[in-house]
């Protein structure tokens, strides 16, 4: 590989993005910067989120435009500059504009799709990002979608296909999950568990409908918001309070616990640019349900991972949903075989190896979940 500089221009600290960075900064040869437009937010971590390590590296955090430019300025030449986003953040993509000047700079964008189930509003997003395509397509090396849906989106807007490469967010990773449980006497129902904000657009209303028809099961949801209110009421109103439990915003790692005592996570939005509970659930050995307008449904594409159904389609989510229960309790073995798919996969480790490869050959080669 000649480049041997990775900056990584974000909006700030995430829990998804800092595993990839400190895989990266274990390996021989190559240098990383980390630049925050922002700080993590008080609403992050009121969900319970740490700060994330992102390993030694160089790291500012809500520097000048001045300072900003310096940094570009300073860059070796051939070194890679990873924004988040294209138009999304103000300084981002000031910064962007600046290294957009030099021509011996890997430029690369990374970008989720447009919510498109919104009508007029979901139209003249698109048409903006049209426009985007068009002024900025010539000065972007690689474009890093997340999921196949930002890959249809961004070349329907006016990207070329072989300058678009199926991208996604890796969280942490643990190997041992599954050793850590043990198979309890008492008898337990199959264990459901919903993760994210109580809010319209993750659309947790499908799922108790499509559990109500359902027996012998106990979901839990995890998380808080404007919604919560009205999915309490509805629980109440199709009589089965004692099969859900709402149990509001946690730190992390105890989020892990819970998903790793799951027999399921379902994950409904109606829209996600990825849904990282995805690669949480999967690396503790929990398949997922998911809807196919999220991201990371990209990389349910087995039955071992999981199922994917049609988007607000209760019936389709329910049929799926009873065929998983019907194939009984997530055992140990099956976990286990889950845990390794997922260490081949989507690991920050191989998620290094296939970003590394990517700016190593500046095109698109098939990503790592669609391999294993």
């Amino acid at each position: 590989m000649k480049q041997h500089e990775i900056y990584f221009w974000l909006n700030c600290p995430s829990i998804h993005q800092a595993p990839l960075i400190k895989e990266l900064t274990k390996r021989k040869g190559i240098k990383v910067s980390v630049i925050y437009e922002n700080e993590l937010s008080d609403e992050r971590l009121k969900m319970g989120w740490p700060e994330p390590d992102i390993g030694e590296c160089k790291c500012f955090t809500k520097p000048s435009l001045f300072e900003r430019a310096s940094i570009i300025a300073n860059a070796k030449s051939e070194s890679v500059h990873i924004f988040s986003g294209i138009k999304s953040y103000h300084k981002t993509f000031e910064t962007f504009k600046i290294a957009t000047r030099r021509k011996d700079l890997l430029i690369c964008n990374m970008v989720e799709s447009g919510r498109s189930d919104q009508g007029i509003k979901s139209l003249l997003r698109f048409i903006n990002h049209s426009i985007w395509a068009l002024k900025w397509r010539k000065s972007i090396d690689l474009l890093l979608a997340t999921g196949s849906i930002a890959e249809k989106w961004w070349n329907k807007a006016g990207f070329k296909k072989e300058q678009i490469i199926e991208w996604g967010y890796f969280t942490d990773f643990e190997t041992q999950a599954a050793d850590r449980l043990t198979n309890s006497k008492n008898y337990v129902p199959y264990q459901i568990i919903s993760v994210g904000s109580l809010i319209e657009r993750k659309n947790q209303e499908l799922l108790l409908n499509a559990v109500r028809e359902l027996e012998d099961f106990k979901l839990t949801f995890v998380g808080d918001g404007y919604n919560k209110s009205k999915l309490v009421s509805m629980v109440k109103k199709i009589k089965i309070r004692d099969k859900v439990q709402f149990i509001g915003n946690i730190d992390n790692e105890i989020v892990q616990e819970k998903i790793r005592r799951s027999d399921l996570l379902v994950l409904t939005s109606r829209f996600d640019g990825w849904g990282a509970v995805v690669n949480e659930s999967l690396s503790v050995g929990t398949p997922v349900i998911c809807s196919d307008s999220c991201g990371s449904s990209a990389i349910i594409n087995k039955n071992l991972v999981g199922d994917v159904f049609k988007s607000n389609d209760v019936s389709d989510l329910r049929s799926k949903i009873r065929n998983r229960m019907i194939s009984g309790k997530t055992s140990k073995l099956s976990r286990n075989k889950l845990i390794k798919w997922a260490e081949n996969s989507i690991s920050p480790k191989v998620a290094a190896d296939y970003l590394l490869k990517v700016i190593h050959e500046k095109s698109k080669i098939n990503p790592p979940w669609k391999e294993s």
